[in-house]
């Protein structure tokens, strides 16, 4: 904060202190010249207004506001760049972005020295481990796989408050996602679905560009390119259009493959199924080829530990789960009854 901001802070803080001091003292006054107690001129549907003072209770703690908050700004940093008689500051002042906490952080564990927010979180995480290593380790101390965790409800249950409170902002509460940001309860996953490649992503962050076309296609083209692409998925469109949109989606194949069934390794998404990321009707579609699409994912490896992503991971995966085994009890049905 620079100096002017420095005096226009203490100018207006001061000034306000004041103008509610001196305005007490007016109006603590008898200024209408009629005895406390007494009846005054004013009536109305006949009541009539006595000169009351104010409450002393009322007075008194009004003076006491002002007292503790000239109190206040004596002991500690109201100003800028003055620190106060006790000479506190923020331990997290000179942050200012995420860099700045995580090597916080690291000198923090160096030191051991931490300040009373990062130290309750510290005392959380050693709490709660033991907690979370009961449910991710046998009793030999090896850790469970995927497809036992999916399984057990704690881990589920511990799983998905984590993900409600780290995940759920972007993709839902029951992480069936919404425009733009994907739906993690089926098995259509761009980067891979497997334990080693969520962990990546959910640690690492992953960021998804889709280039824009609208200098390289015309108009009309960009419409062709968008009945082809609808067709993939079995969308009725107009024939002639989709079959020009096929001739020019040879520039798209480079990510999405010659069938149009996307590319793990690049994150291109698979055209011939019904999930649309951005949207799925002819707008939607015609804007992601014109305008391009960028999709951000953020780190959280130096947020959440690895017990935590694994359980998160559980509670996701475990959707899939349901589905395999509603899918064989429908198979079984179909079996006993033939």
């Amino acid at each position: 904060m620079n100096v002017f901001w420095d005096l226009w802070v203490i100018f207006f803080t001061v000034i306000t202190l004041l103008f509610i001091a001196v305005l007490i003292i007016y109006i603590n006054k008898n200024i209408c010249d009629v005895p406390e107690g007494q009846e005054m001129d004013h009536e109305y549907d006949g009541i009539k207004e006595i000169n009351n003072p104010l409450p002393s209770w009322w007075v008194k703690m009004f003076w006491m506001t002002i007292i503790f908050a000239v109190i206040y700004m004596l002991l500690y940093p109201s100003f800028s760049n003055f620190k106060g008689i006790l000479n506190w500051q923020s331990s997290e002042k000179n942050i200012s972005s995420k860099h700045d906490i995580i090597e916080s952080l690291k000198h923090a564990d160096k030191t051991n020295v931490w300040d009373g927010y990062i130290a309750e979180m510290k005392l959380a995480e050693q709490k709660y481990d033991k907690v979370l290593k009961k449910i991710l380790y046998d009793d030999n101390g090896k850790k469970k796989n995927i497809t036992e965790l999916v399984q057990n409800l704690d881990a589920i249950q511990i799983g998905q408050n984590l993900f409600e409170q780290n995940c759920s902002q972007c993709h839902g509460v029951n992480a069936q996602g919404q425009k733009s940001f994907p739906n993690l309860t089926d098995s259509d996953w761009i980067h891979g679905d497997s334990l080693e490649q969520i962990t990546n992503i959910i640690k690492n962050g992953k960021v998804n560009r889709m280039p824009p076309w609208q200098n390289t296609f015309t108009n009309t083209q960009i419409k062709d390119l968008v009945s082809y692409v609808l067709s993939l998925s079995g969308r009725t469109v107009n024939l002639q259009s989709a079959e020009s949109g096929k001739k020019l989606f040879t520039a798209c194949a480079g990510c999405h493959g010659i069938s149009g069934q996307g590319n793990i390794t690049l994150g291109a998404p698979n055209l011939t199924d019904q999930n649309w990321l951005y949207g799925g009707s002819r707008d939607d579609v015609y804007h992601s080829i014109a305008l391009g699409r960028k999709g951000v994912m953020p780190a959280w490896g130096d947020i959440l530990s690895e017990n935590k992503i694994l359980l998160i991971i559980a509670y996701i995966k475990h959707f899939q789960y349901l589905d395999i085994v509603q899918k064989e009890n429908k198979l079984n049905d179909k079996k006993e009854k033939s």
